[in-house]
């Protein structure tokens, strides 16, 4: 749809080339739209990453993969450069951006837990991130266990955030809202106690 298509220019890989490149046409072309079609207004955010001063950054985090599983794209193979399938995308984001930017570190962070689902009725066992599937036949510890894998092969320090921040279906409430299964609107302290926490235990800079 033209909604997706506006969303795909704002994507991580588009964003990416967009810095490496210094050419933010499409990003800033698809914000306007997305704004003034949907309501949803990014084009802050496209201004202030193309404000950037690259020479003055010293480390970029990545947090990225549930839209991925939730709109069922393809895992991919770890080879894969096809920034159409997950593991081709992470490809692409770590050679582009650490071949453009020498001196930048780089920080992954895995998806979290999520329901596959918005309303409280909607949140059963089988649409839980631990058992819903997508037509490829993954769930979401699948594609974790994957950017885990991937990412540690390029020498990448990867957080593990899906098993270790201690969230599940008895204590979800207290991050999430009844009415969003996927935006920890009520937890993001913890997440960026977590973070900060991984960043400053594996700091190289």
């Amino acid at each position: 749809t033209t909604s997706l298509q506006g969303y795909a220019g704002l994507d991580i890989c588009n964003m990416v080339k967009a810095a490496c490149e210094q050419d933010f046409t499409i990003a800033e072309n698809c914000a306007i739209w997305v704004r003034d079609n949907t309501s949803d207004d990014n084009t802050e955010i496209v201004a202030r990453l193309k404000d950037i001063d690259w020479s003055k950054v010293d480390a970029v985090t990545i947090f990225a993969g549930t839209n991925d599983y939730n709109n069922g794209r393809n895992l991919g193979t770890p080879d894969s450069y096809d920034v159409n399938n997950t593991l081709g995308a992470i490809n692409y984001i770590i050679q582009t951006l650490l071949t453009t930017y020498k001196k930048v570190k780089l920080y992954w962070f895995t998806p979290i837990v999520r329901w596959v689902a918005d309303s409280l009725e909607e949140r059963t066992d089988e649409n839980w991130s631990d058992n819903r599937v997508t037509a490829e036949g993954k769930t979401l510890p699948d594609y974790v266990a994957a950017i885990l894998d991937l990412v540690k092969t390029k020498h990448i320090p990867v957080c593990d955030m899906y098993w270790t921040l201690g969230w599940n279906q008895y204590n979800f409430s207290n991050y999430f809202n009844d009415n969003d299964g996927t935006h920890p609107r009520k937890g993001n302290d913890v997440l960026a106690g977590k973070i900060f926490g991984f960043i400053n235990s594996n700091k190289t800079f």
